[in-house]
């Protein structure tokens, strides 16, 4: 991990050109210490979407609704990585436009797969 100032000279410079390049654009935001760079992130107007992914071993997507409300916040869509009924809660909680999910293991049964279905875009 590097720090603020080290991220603003070297990787702030190059993610605002790609993301000015390129039509749709998502930052992978890995793990709790790049939560310190997300302000930065976020700042990028022509960023489309961060997908959060809080790192093995952390809590769920639940216990980051503050992280997912300040992505919402600044106008940004975002990916929620979690099982079907842990990505429903967040959608329960924050509301579903702009959300984002991948369910590559499948939904489980079939309300919860209608209701992700649902989900507005």
């Amino acid at each position: 991990m590097i720090g603020n100032e080290m991220f603003r000279r070297f990787v702030l410079p190059t993610l605002r050109r790609d993301t000015e390049r390129f039509a749709n654009t998502i930052y992978h935001l890995d793990g709790i210490g790049e939560l310190c760079h997300l302000d930065s992130i976020l700042a990028l107007p022509e960023l489309n979407a961060v997908q959060w992914v809080y790192g093995a071993g952390k809590p769920g997507p639940m216990h980051w609704l503050d992280v997912y409300r300040k992505i919402r916040a600044a106008g940004k869509r975002m990916m929620v990585v979690g099982g079907p009924n842990e990505v429903l809660g967040v959608i329960d909680a924050i509301g579903g436009d702009g959300v984002y999910c991948n369910q590559g293991v499948g939904a489980g049964d079939l309300e919860t797969l209608g209701r992700l279905l649902a989900v507005r875009r």
